[in-house]
């Protein structure tokens, strides 16, 4: 659904030619910084002075220039420049502020630094076969399939809110204050912020799920329990649409991670199965990848209790 996903996917997927991405470069590094800037929200504001700001601008101009490929293999280095002088900066789900000096004349060099790294990564002649669709995993409206293989690695329902964690990415792409409120709202409900779909259907909590949501305290911020509940809804919205998706014997593999609220350990991965086998998959196995810390706020009022990350592989039977 993020506009900044879908930007990284774009220049990860594409190899334009190495000599074409160095001319753009010299292109881009011949820019101006912007000398009437526009007006900005008061979080661009606070996340860069005038003048970063202004030498971020005049290389955004030049960018904008480029052909679609090459303009969004540069706007994730100048994406990447702009988080390096931010003073904003990313802290765990969150972001905090920080205090930095004017870093106007690091713009351009640290931008060169960047687009270079990523120059240098390109395979030539390596051109993968991808598509890249903006829309809801719930719905996945223009997936056609049918596929035999879907891999998948959905938000954990760890209130971690990345509308927020790349609030200023997603403004310096264009985005005003209330489309990113709007996404925040609209996203998967991995966090508190997020609210149920219009199309959301009810669910009833499976045995595993009712256990968790009995065992959280009396005392917890009442929105942890809506949202635990609405992401497992939504996750089965999820799975149920991925159903009609998936050719016969076809295996359906999500990257979860199971989180802890309130000293209450809630098995991801364990609900996560119980669903789908209501849906009519079958459990073919599961990989525990790594055993997750917890925050320290959860280890210092409720000791450590590791949490799984786990790879869950699901299969659509015969008939």
């Amino acid at each position: 659904m993020s506009p900044l996903a879908i930007l990284v996917t774009k220049a990860k997927l594409s190899c334009p030619d190495k000599g074409r991405l160095e001319k753009a470069l010299d292109r881009v590094l011949s820019y101006r910084p912007v000398v009437k800037v526009p007006p900005l929200s008061e979080r661009l504001r606070r996340a860069f002075t005038p003048g970063e700001i202004a030498h971020l601008l005049g290389l955004k101009r030049e960018i904008m220039t480029l052909s679609p490929e090459e303009r969004d293999f540069f706007l994730l280095a100048l994406l990447r420049t702009q988080q390096r002088a931010s003073r904003a900066e990313q802290d765990g789900g969150w972001f905090r502020w920080v205090k930095k000096p004017d870093q106007s004349r690091e713009i351009a060099p640290w931008f060169e630094e960047q687009a270079r790294l990523q120059i240098a990564d390109v395979t030539p002649g390596l051109q993968p076969r991808a598509e890249v669709l903006q829309g809801d995993a719930r719905l996945l409206q223009g997936v056609q399939g049918p596929f035999d293989l879907v891999i998948t690695s959905p938000p954990y329902p760890n209130r971690h809110d990345y509308t927020r964690v790349f609030h200023v990415e997603l403004l310096f792409l264009g985005l005003k204050e209330e489309e990113v409120r709007r996404l925040r709202k609209e996203s998967l409900r991995s966090h508190v912020e997020a609210r149920a779909p219009s199309f959301a259907s009810s669910l009833i909590p499976t045995p595993t799920l009712r256990k968790v949501l009995e065992a959280l305290p009396s005392g917890i911020d009442r929105r942890v329990p809506i949202m635990i509940r609405g992401y497992f809804e939504d996750m089965r919205m999820v799975l149920d649409t991925l159903k009609k998706r998936l050719n016969t014997g076809g295996i359906a593999v999500l990257v979860v991670g199971n989180v802890r609220h309130a000293g209450v350990m809630v098995p991801v991965d364990e609900i996560l199965v119980e669903i789908a086998q209501e849906l009519g998959y079958t459990f073919e196995g599961a990989w525990v990848a790594r055993l997750r810390g917890n925050s320290a706020q959860q280890m210092g009022r409720f000791g450590r209790e590791p949490a799984r990350e786990s790879v869950v592989f699901l299969r659509l039977p015969q008939g």
